[in-house]
């Protein structure tokens, strides 16, 4: 029979013995469940996870965050000032309703930096989005005397690509699922 879990209830002494001084700040180290792609850092208090930025105010007795706790208050967005998301200092620490996060976030998505990594990695699918096979090519496949297999080989490309050039058939795409039935109903 499993052994029954005690909840943990964290101090701010113990939050802050879990944490590392870097300069002005104090970093968690851990970033919470790992299934999730959640990079805010989080914490089980009391039976309950919650984020570790709300907890350390509640400790430090913010009304805010003591009306959250006890679900008086709708929740807010405890995030970091200073840039690094894993800050929990107080001086670095501010509660923004969710406007002001969603704000934040669009600021920051369209920021120069991020904006133009964010068009150059569209710019490079773009560009890898084309055929495989150029004109020449294509001529030399319906002219080639090799199997389809072997010619398939040979171009990297499919058995059914090559043989659908051979039989000249480009591929049409339907504009719906119900266009393609239709098309093949009245062949």
């Amino acid at each position: 029979m499993p052994r029954p879990r005690i909840p943990v209830s964290h101090t701010l002494a113990s939050l802050t013995a879990l944490c590392t001084e870097e300069g002005d700040c104090l970093i968690w180290p851990s970033i919470g469940p790992q299934r999730k792609k959640i990079t805010r850092p989080t914490v089980f208090h009391g039976g309950v996870r919650q984020s570790v930025r709300r907890l350390f105010a509640a400790l430090r007795g913010d009304p805010q965050a003591l009306a959250e706790q006890a679900r008086l208050a709708e929740p807010g967005y405890w995030a970091a000032t200073c840039g690094d998301p894993h800050c929990m200092a107080a001086a670095h620490t501010e509660r923004r309703t969710r406007a002001q996060h969603m704000d934040n976030a669009r600021t920051r998505a369209n920021s120069g930096a991020t904006n133009l990594i964010r068009i150059a990695k569209i710019a490079k699918s773009q560009r890898e989005r084309r055929g495989k096979l150029t004109e020449a090519q294509i001529a030399a496949i319906c002219n080639s005397p090799l199997g389809i297999e072997k010619e398939a080989q040979v171009h990297g490309v499919s058995p059914a690509l090559i043989a659908r050039l051979r039989r000249r058939n480009p591929a049409k795409a339907a504009g719906t699922v119900w266009a393609g039935l239709g098309r093949r109903a009245q062949a």
